[in-house]
């Protein structure tokens, strides 16, 4: 007895080459082989995955930054076409005044000399938050671009995920 079980033992151990159980071994260390494999890329394709939504993170944390930054650039150049408007409204009051007061001259000299500086100190307003509106858009650009690559490598991860998936479940079926 001892020694049947020891010959069918050593029989499954390493079977007859071209037995069918010898095949149904290979069969079985190759499904193994092609498990073993789909798990790794399960798990790459995963780990893709985490670091792409990581980086989604991150694009849209400075996508938020650059609108706040647009926001507040925007809030700027409403204060100068507001000092615009002002420095407008002051030189038409200058004018008004000189043709008002041309006997007081010196009077509408004043006014006038004024309303130049207000309109230098609006145009120099003007053209910084200019400069400032424009690299917001900038910055807001290059967010959005990189928010797209990123929505683009999660497609791509999500895909691989997908297929190693499909991979797994295609091994388990040749398994059992």
């Amino acid at each position: 007895t001892k020694q049947a079980i020891g010959w069918v033992a050593s029989l499954i151990a390493n079977p007859v080459d071209g037995s069918p159980l010898a095949e149904l071994k290979a069969e079985t260390v190759a499904a193994q082989d092609v498990l073993i494999k789909t798990m790794e890329s399960a798990m790459l394709a995963w780990q893709a995955f985490l670091h792409t939504s990581d980086q989604l993170e991150s694009a849209r944390a400075e996508h938020l930054a650059a609108q706040t930054k647009a926001r507040e650039k925007t809030a700027a150049a409403k204060r100068f076409v507001e000092a615009q408007e002002q420095a407008d409204e002051a030189a038409a009051e200058a004018k008004e005044e000189v043709l008002r007061a041309q006997e007081a001259v010196e009077s509408a000299t004043v006014g006038a000399t004024n309303a130049v500086e207000l309109a230098a100190a609006a145009k120099q307003a003007a053209d910084e938050a200019q400069e400032e509106v424009a690299k917001a858009s900038e910055e807001f650009e290059k967010a959005t671009s990189a928010v797209t690559e990123q929505v683009e490598a999660q497609k791509g991860a999500r895909k691989a995920l997908d297929r190693a998936t499909i991979n797994v479940d295609e091994s388990k079926k040749q398994i059992t």
